[in-house]
């Protein structure tokens, strides 16, 4: 049985428990045995008039197509946050081998305080929560995860002015990259992030790991301050890809949105 036949299943089981127990004043809480598909995750986005918050959904389980999508949607007012998750949306031309399908929702400008958040699944299964926002960090707490899973509770803020990202390079360049680094130093200063989850990365006892990057090559992290002009970092940046564009892979972004 498929999800949507097992959500289906449930909305009829609790209406006609509803409907038959009018009579009991107290309402009957009935938690539902929903197998988890999808996770849910979120990162800070940036652009020059500031930062937004987006909520990332993907499946647990690889789908058949590369070009298979997490179908979403979002609802935002002054009391109620809400992220739907639809359904996986099939496309008619199989496109690429199996993969996790992803999708994802932005919010409008949220302040600093306490939010209520619904989590739902097709607009049948709830899970209610709290986003709480404070100067450095968001935390989610959820009261139920029925057919989600939660990657983290707390997110912290990228200190405005970072610069973060890595270079990946084939083994006989790793003194290139190395020096590319210290190029970078030069343009930039040290940037001391205290331990916790940051969405692109994560620090902890001053290592810092990146999600998302090729098992093929080797990696140097890349966490830094701005301290120059961002044409500087630009032309450093272009002049190591047009130099060995074919064996190392530079990725940097920083908190105004610029991506080099």
């Amino acid at each position: 049985m498929n999800m949507h036949h097992r959500i289906i299943l449930l909305f009829f089981i609790v209406s006609g428990l509803t409907t038959c127990k009018k009579e009991v004043l107290e309402p009957t809480i009935i938690v539902a045995n929903i197998e988890r598909e999808f996770v849910i995750g979120y990162v800070e986005k940036f652009s020059k008039s500031g930062r937004l918050l987006q909520f990332e959904v993907s499946t647990i389980k690889n789908q058949p197509c590369g070009n298979y999508t997490v179908k979403t949607s979002w609802q935002q007012s002054p009391s109620l946050l809400s992220l739907n998750i639809d359904g996986i949306a099939k496309n008619n031309d199989c496109i690429g081998n199996a993969a996790i399908a992803k999708g994802s929702e932005t919010a409008q400008s949220l302040s600093e305080g306490s939010w209520p958040i619904d989590i739902k699944i097709q607009n049948i299964i709830r899970n209610p929560g709290k986003l709480s926002i404070s100067k450095g960090s968001y935390q989610l707490i959820l009261e139920s995860t029925h057919g989600i899973s939660l990657i983290q509770k707390e997110l912290k803020q990228i200190p405005s002015g970072t610069i973060w990202g890595t270079i990946s390079y084939k083994p006989e360049f790793a003194a290139t990259a190395r020096v590319f680094i210290e190029d970078l130093k030069k343009l930039t200063k040290n940037n001391f992030l205290d331990d916790g989850e940051y969405g692109y990365f994560t620090v902890q006892n001053e290592i810092i790991k990146f999600r998302d990057t090729p098992s093929d090559l080797s990696i140097l992290p890349i966490v830094r301050n701005q301290s120059m002009d961002v044409d500087l970092i630009l032309h450093l940046v272009n002049t190591y890809r047009l130099k060995f564009k074919e064996n190392i892979t530079i990725q940097l972004s920083d908190t105004n949105g610029i991506t080099y």
